[in-house]
């Protein structure tokens, strides 16, 4: 065994197939335990709604009911898409395309092209560092990390963004010293987060934190010269957005769609206070009246939605604050353990379902004990991960430099999410990157060069 490895790690060709290898065979392994949507229902079928619009003719629309809650007759139509980016669907149409309607192969896209994760960590932290062992570390951890595998499979966008966020680590990560060198890896990284945030709007922020990282490794001028060819790659991407977003809402001007309104009256009512629910999905289409959360008038809504929710915030701040560190263990251990799913509205502070956590999860190992040990295994690992990035970027404070990337996709997603709802999923994307963080816990001070 020892011999195999040997020869593996000896080629570079043989150790870059070898993590794609593993991290496609993990992949499909949850594929086969997962099959479907799973888990995500009702986000994952609006995806496949537009899709098969797309593929019968019928243009990048979605198909809702437009009626009020209070009519006894339904009003399904086909509007055009615009409440979320356009590149999901897309992508999607493209899959059922070429391989029919089988949730399955969508899922088998997904696992082909997040195996990449591990090859590109590989040569990511191997020119951060110049240590073979630490890049190793780092390409196992992002090929085979179970609680970032499972949710790649997942029929959602949030479970390809992780891929393109990489590329841009990987471009950022050694210093051009040709201005067309530079151009070239700027335009490609703006590019690909532009990719990013047309597959999650909430991406489109990301750069502040990637370029403070990257002014950390490179210098402040570096990074301002690597800004502007950036912007352009990323400006080109969300011209293409905007201009469909504006053709296809009669003349708004909607860059990404449009949901802040809804995220942001979900995080004051997460848990169970303030509107009576604990999530306020079906609360607001009570207040509204209407049978879905995004059409008809979803911007005009939304921006109603907005203006209440910053009133309830503004007449209760410290109130919101308590709420925003409530919040913490809710993002970053996996969905499941801590979230009961129960929306029925309520201002009872018994109904918290933080409070119910530890009864919810004891009757569940009575019942289901298989699901609940996943799920007991799977919050654990992420746990393990983060105590170890923690652990690992104070081991390095010192020599923080060649950690800095990954730590600023980290924070970003960390901190950009608190104000509003919180979900796991939203966090997701930013759990490959504990992994190189974690990494360092493991290599020693002497081993690594600038």
């Amino acid at each position: 065994m020892n011999t195999m490895w040997q020869k593996i790690r000896s080629n570079r060709r043989s150790l870059l197939f070898f993590l794609f290898a593993i991290g496609l065979i993990v992949r499909c392994v949850f594929v086969a335990l997962y099959p479907g949507t799973n888990y995500f229902e009702g986000s994952s079928l609006r995806y496949l709604n537009v899709a098969q619009n797309m593929i019968v003719g019928k243009g990048m629309s979605i198909y809702v009911d437009t009626a009020r809650i209070s009519s006894p007759v339904k009003q399904f139509v086909n509007l055009p898409f615009i409440d979320k980016p356009a590149l999901y669907p897309w992508l999607l149409s493209v899959s059922m395309s070429i391989f029919g309607s089988s949730l399955i192969m969508i899922q088998l896209v997904h696992a082909l092209l997040m195996a990449l994760i591990g090859p590109l960590f590989f040569l990511t932290y191997e020119r951060l560092t110049k240590n073979s062992a630490y890049a190793i570390i780092c390409g196992i951890g992002g090929a085979i990390w179970l609680n970032s595998a499972r949710f790649e499979v997942t029929i959602l966008p949030e479970a390809l963004v992780a891929l393109p966020i990489a590329i841009t680590l990987y471009l950022f990560s050694q210093k051009k010293s040709s201005s067309s060198g530079l151009w070239k890896n700027g335009i490609i990284a703006g590019v690909m987060i532009g990719i990013g945030t047309l597959l999650r709007a909430d991406v489109a922020f990301l750069p502040i934190f990637l370029f403070v990282g990257l002014a950390f490794i490179f210098g402040r001028k570096y990074s301002f010269q690597m800004l502007f060819p950036f912007l352009v790659g990323f400006i080109i991407v969300m011209g293409v957005q905007t201009g469909y977003n504006y053709n296809a809402s009669g003349g708004k001007f909607l860059p990404l769609g449009y949901s802040n309104g809804i995220a942001a009256f979900e995080g004051i009512s997460q848990f169970g206070d303030t509107l009576g629910t604990v999530y306020s999905d079906n609360r607001l289409k009570i207040l509204e009246d209407q049978a879905d959360l995004y059409y008809p008038r979803g911007p005009e809504r939304d921006q109603e939605r907005t203006r209440k929710a910053l009133e309830i915030i503004k007449e209760r701040p410290i109130w919101f604050v308590k709420t925003v560190i409530k919040r913490i263990p809710l993002l970053i251990i996996p969905r499941g353990l801590f979230i009961v799913e129960d929306g029925t509205p309520t201002k009872k502070t018994s109904e918290d379902f933080a409070q119910k956590f530890p009864a919810s999860l004891f009757r569940e190992f009575r019942e289901t004990p298989g699901i609940a040990i996943v799920k007991l295994g799977s919050s654990l690992l992420g746990l393990i991960l983060l105590v170890f990035s923690l652990l690992g970027c104070w081991k390095w404070r010192k020599n923080y430099t060649f950690w800095m990337l990954p730590f600023s996709i980290v924070a970003y997603f960390f901190l950009s999410h608190l104000p509003v709802n919180v979900e796991p999923r939203y966090f997701y994307p930013a759990v490959p990157f504990l992994i190189p963080l974690a990494g360092t816990f493991f290599i020693k001070k002497w081993s690594v060069r600038k």
